[in-house]
């Protein structure tokens, strides 16, 4: 119903958001990952003038799972590639993602689909997030998803704490000498 309503509106770039975790699945949208891709098939087949990226919740650590294998995260990369998917934004819903953890999971990604363009959507619950974004960075993400005074989180993720600041982030890759052209 979202996108329907968002492709009423005139939207033509979407974001789909599934959880790599079958439990966080399960309590965000009642039906595992799998599920929710094959849900998701006809709605961008029957769509073809917009441009849909995907989402991967949980993509490191599930407040009901604990931490998530790659591999998991590449079972819902594969099936975003499947049904045409070619963007995907991988999220540490809870902010609780090492950032070992991080690189690992973008490397496997990077492994599987090197043309495949890669986002991340960062909390800075432990303190950690800019050495995430760091990493990130190096591995040739340039795309981070943020909140004005780090606003937000997961209805749906116990502990899940507020986004990454934008002012932070944008202050951060600045004071590294690189650009984002976003004027603080």
């Amino acid at each position: 119903k979202g996108v329907e309503r968002a492709v009423a509106a005139g939207f033509t770039d979407i974001s789909l958001v599934v959880s790599a975790s079958t439990a966080h699945s399960q309590a965000n949208s009642g039906r595992s990952p799998s599920d929710a891709i094959r849900d998701l098939t006809h709605v961008v087949s029957e769509n073809p003038e917009v441009t849909f990226s995907g989402g991967v919740a949980t993509a490191f650590v599930c407040p009901f799972e604990g931490e998530i294998p790659a591999e998991a995260v590449l079972a819902v990369a594969d099936a975003y590639v499947s049904i045409g998917v070619d963007r995907i934004g991988l999220a540490d819903t809870i902010g609780t993602a090492a950032p070992a953890a991080v690189q690992t999971t973008l490397k496997t990604l990077h492994r599987a689909y090197p043309d495949l363009a890669l986002s991340l959507h960062l909390h800075n619950a432990h303190g950690r997030a800019f050495e995430t974004v760091d990493l990130a960075l190096d591995a040739g993400v340039t795309e981070f998803d943020a909140a004005t005074g780090g606003y937000g989180g997961c209805p749906f993720a116990p502990g899940s704490h507020g986004n990454l600041a934008t002012e932070d982030l944008v202050t951060h890759i600045h004071a590294q000498g690189k650009q984002t052209g976003i004027d603080l």
